[in-house]
Order: structure tokens, then C-alpha cells, then sequence
């Protein structure tokens, strides 16, 4: 099933090239009632949920027999085929590598159909991926939601009486993921350090601003407004690799969520960097000439030749670095978690910081940095030790009166 926008009168249509009782693909014309100007992204959308419901349609569920239907390994193969059109490619890619790499063998082999599915079956899957691959809780919810949504389908469609991922609970680690960070004297001599070599824009910008690596990658000079001293997140720049296992670069103007798109101040450290590397980047062209790649003359991070700085050199790159410095390491987007804990212990408000790193809700904030500094715990120590005294003997030797309030 394939499709396309057009433009008739001033309107946009769609037109999907749909299959006739003859066999033969025939264009079939939408309209959908948006006007040209400012309209083509919603246009576009509305082409992927069209092609997404033709698919649906057309789409057979395969069947093992007659008495037990598909089984559960073929039913995510026609459920996956459903749902490319209406995907993001990078969603689609990552959905791929879930069904077909991990679930469509597993399922293969335990020969369940779908009729038969339990919540037992998708728990010891589960299971699976963790034994076998040693996957968390994170992966595992992923290949839950792909799950969960599949089975949904199939209890709307009728082909099961209800969805078994309902009554499922999702392992737990054992030990909670709690980022890594750097300390204010540590971000400090990670910049002293750092100073010159290639990746250090891509380190400042994203201890000072918290961003996140797609987000360096995809600034833009045009995002930059030195005038105003402003600095714009709203394109981003991730890696994705396709069904076939080759990596692509994903280049899109916009960002994870709505409140990732932010305006922020231009800081005077990270202004001057900037200015420097505008700079490179100019006598780069002149020296290079025809050689210079100039397909991504507006992008921030190119190298001396103009090609884009790929995600994973950025996190090899800086690895790297303080391994050779004898620094303590961490991850690229762990100077994001650093740049949200030193605005903890700096007692700026949660809905602040939410704001300044683009989460979309404030409970992703509170559940990743809710975790007070040591400083915090002192401090509260203090508090409670003057407030709550009951006359135990200290430190000092001394016996401090009974007092409550």
C-alpha cells in the first residue's frame, strides 16, 4: 500500500494506490478539506493513518488451521506490517528488531497460538530476555507495549476475547538505574581539561543546557540568535538503524516532545565558543573548496569537511577522553543528569528544571532527580536534629534538652 500528497484548488488530497478485484493498483482520491498554507505536516499525518487503516484492511490474519487461528509468531508479523505506514522510521526500525528479532523466533518455538496466549506465556517471555539476553526493565517495557498494543488490536478486531498483556506485570530490576554525575569541581576540571579538543562544544553545550545528544547534533546557526542572545532546541539529529542492519542518520525538525521544543538564554561562555567555531567553520570552506560537503551548511557539528559528527563518535569520542584524562567516567548523557543535579543543589525549583531540560512531565523529572545531594541530607539532618531533640547524649558530649516543635 502506497500513497501521496497532492495539491488541487488550493487543497490538499490524498491519494492512495489501492488494489481492485482485478488486482490492479488504482488511485483512490481524499479529500481532506486542509488548505495549502501551513497545512502539509497535518497532510502528511493524515496519509499515514489512511495507509495505516488500508493496510488493516487488506491484511489476512494468518491462520494455522481453522480450528486455532493464527499462531501468536505469525499474528505480530501481520500486526507489524499493519502499523508501518502510520510509524515514525526510526519507531517503525525499533519495533522491527523487537517483533523480528527477539519475538517471532521465540513465539516460533514455543508454538503458541494466539487463541491459547496467557499472561503466563508473556511473563516466561519476559523471563526470556532476561536470562538470555540479560535485558531490563526498560527494554522489557518496550517489547510489552508492542505486545500489549498487538493484542488490543486483536481484541477489537474480535480474534480474542480479551488481552492477556492486561493481567501481566513487567519484572522489576533488581537494582534501580540512578545516572551517574559529575560535581561542580568535577564539570570544572572537565573543562579545563577539555579545552580545544573536538568534542568541546558538544560537552559544554550539554552540561550547561542539558540536552540531550540528538538535540547538540541537531542545533542549527539559525537556532542561534546572537543579537538576542537566544539559543533554540526544535531539530533534532539520531541514528536509526533500518531492518536490514545498516545505520542511517534521522534528521527531523522537531524534537522528542512538545516540551522539548525551548527557547533558552545564550550563555556568555558558551556564546564565545560558538563565535570560534563559526569561525572554523568559514576558513574550513575556504580551505577545502569544491572538497567541502555543503549539504549541511546550516548544522553546528560537521566536521573539517562539512560532513555531519555522527551520535556515536560523540559517545565513543568523549569516553575516550576521560579514560586518556584519568577522569571519572560517565556517560555523554550523563552531563545531562549533571546539569539537573547541580540545579538541585542549587535549591532551583523542580518545574524550573523540567522546563530547562524539556521533559514533557514533571513526574520524569521528580522520579530521576528526586534524589538529594549529601549536602541536602546534612541539611536536613540539621533541621530535624534542632526541631526533634530528646536529650540523648551528642558528639560533643553534651546533653541537649527535651524539646518537640
Amino acid at each position: 500500500m502506497t500513497g501521496r500528497v497532492t495539491l488541487k484548488n488550493g487543497f490538499y488530497y490524498l491519494i492512495l494506490n489501492t488494489k481492485g478485484l482485478d488486482g490492479k493498483y488504482k488511485p483512490k482520491w481524499i479529500k481532506t478539506g486542509l488548505p495549502e498554507k501551513g497545512n502539509k505536516t497535518k497532510a502528511e499525518a493524515m496519509l499515514r493513518q489512511a495507509l495505516c487503516e488500508m493496510e488493516a484492511q487488506e491484511i489476512e490474519v494468518p491462520a494455522a488451521d481453522q480450528n486455532n487461528g493464527p499462531l501468536m509468531s505469525e499474528y505480530m508479523i501481520s500486526w507489524l506490517k499493519s502499523r508501518k505506514a502510520a510509524l515514525q522510521e526510526s519507531t517503525y526500525n525499533s519495533y522491527y528488531l523487537n517483533i523480528m528479532g527477539r519475538m517471532v523466533p521465540y513465539f516460533e518455538q514455543t508454538g503458541v497460538y494466539l487463541n491459547d496466549l496467557t499472561a503466563d506465556h508473556i511473563s516466561d517471555y519476559y523471563t526470556y530476555l532476561q536470562d538470555t539476553f540479560g535485558n531490563k526493565e526498560n527494554t522489557i517495557r518496550r517489547h510489552h507495549a508492542n505486545i500489549h498494543k498487538a493484542l488490543k488490536q486483536a481484541f477489537i478486531k474480535g480474534i480474542i476475547p480479551g488481552n492477556p498483556a492486561d493481567l501481566v506485570e513487567i519484572p522489576q530490576d533488581a537494582d534501580k538505574f540512578i545516572p551517574e554525575t559529575y560535581s561542580q569541581e568535577e564539570l570544572k576540571e572537565l573543562f579545563r581539561l577539555i579545552r580545544g579538543e573536538r568534542i568541546e562544544l558538544a560537552v559544554l553545550i550539554a552540561a550547561f543546557y542539558g540536552m540531550r545528544r540528538g538535540e547538540v547534533l541537531g542545533l542549527k546557526w539559525n537556532a542561534v540568535n546572537f543579537e538576542e542572545k537566544t539559543i533554540c532546541v526544535r531539530h533534532t539529529v539520531t541514528e536509526t538503524t533500518d531492518p536490514s542492519g545498516k545505520k542511517k542518520l534521522l534528521h527531523r525538525n522537531r524534537a522528542k516532545n512538545k516540551s522539548s521544543i525551548r527557547t533558552m538564554p545564550l550563555m556568555p561562555e558558551i556564546e564565545a565558543v560558538l563565535r570560534t567555531e563559526q569561525e572554523k567553520q568559514k576558513a574550513y570552506r575556504k580551505l577545502c573548496g569544491r572538497s567541502y560537503n555543503r549539504n549541511y551548511l546550516g548544522y553546528i557539528f560537521v566536521d573539517e569537511l562539512g560532513n555531519m559528527i555522527k551520535p556515536n563518535y560523540i559517545s565513543q569520542t568523549f569516553h575516550d577522553f576521560l579514560e586518556k584524562k584519568g577522569l571519572r567516567p560517565i556517560r555523554y548523557h550523563d552531563l545531562r543528569h549533571s546539569c539537573a543535579s547541580l540545579l538541585m543543589a542549587k535549591k532551583v525549583d523542580l518545574r524550573r528544571i523540567q522546563e530547562w531540560l524539556g521533559h514533557s512531565d514533571i513526574t520524569t523529572t521528580s522520579r530521576l532527580y528526586i534524589h538529594m545531594s549529601y549536602a541536602d541530607k546534612e541539611e536536613s539532618a540539621a533541621v530535624l536534629n534542632d526541631s526533634l531533640s530528646i536529650g540523648y547524649q551528642g558528639g560533643n558530649g553534651k546533653t541537649s534538652a527535651v524539646t518537640i516543635g
